[in-house]
């Protein structure tokens, strides 16, 4: 099986990503590319698709993981140097990434892109316990040892936000997910969903024992 890796390097003239410009972002566009992609790659006779995306972006979580049927099998550290380079996108905040790993002829992903949606976990253990309410929700505690196989964690709304307004905020978040999510992947979880909880905003999914399963998930 032929996999195709869009990472991005250090050189500029090498880097390799999805972009739309924000007067025409919530259209639709993102999706279609990406749907686009797949057939492309398929064509060429490849089978699986792999890049990164800021750890703490919900809505792209959201697109790529959950509308798309990747999963997020790995996390990296601040590999494109957001302190001191062109790709200072997070405020100086270390632009942390998980690695999407898109199985394109996975029965997960194609029920995602015929339409289906996946079950809502129900009684699952959350890893977070935050405080506050709207863009002021903060990040008291996570657990990163957790003994269940399933479990969730809140994330962030909008980071771009916290970014913008509160970047000290953005720096906790930061700070204290990346033990937490790096130690996940390590125990063998891996990301499987991202969903919108009405009480607490967006929640990751991580599930153990699914990364590299090109069936892995469930529906």
């Amino acid at each position: 099986h032929r996999d195709l890796h869009s990472f991005p390097t250090r050189r500029s003239s090498d880097l390799s990503g999805l972009g739309v410009l924000p007067e025409h972002r919530s259209r639709g566009q993102a999706y279609e590319m990406k749907v686009m992609q797949r057939t492309l790659a398929r064509e060429l006779g490849y089978h699986r698709i792999k890049w990164t995306f800021s750890a703490l972006r919900s809505v792209n979580a959201h697109l790529y993981i959950t509308r798309l049927g990747g999963i997020g099998s790995k996390y990296v550290f601040d590999t494109r140097g957001s302190h001191d380079s062109d790709w200072v996108t997070e405020g100086g905040v270390p632009l942390d990434e998980f690695v999407v790993e898109w199985q394109l002829d996975s029965e997960r992903v194609r029920s995602r892109l015929e339409g289906t949606k996946p079950a809502r976990p129900a009684d699952t253990y959350c890893i977070s316990r935050c405080s506050g309410s709207g863009p002021d929700r903060v990040l008291d505690d996570i657990d990163s040892e957790p003994l269940a196989d399933r479990v969730v964690c809140e994330v962030p709304a909008d980071f771009q936000h916290l970014v913008n307004n509160a970047l000290d905020r953005a720096m906790d978040w930061r700070s204290k997910t990346r033990p937490a999510f790096a130690r996940l992947m390590e125990q063998g979880f891996a990301l499987t969903e991202c969903f919108y909880d009405r009480e607490h905003g967006p929640r990751y999914l991580f599930e153990r024992g699914t990364k590299g399963q090109p069936d892995s998930g469930h529906n």
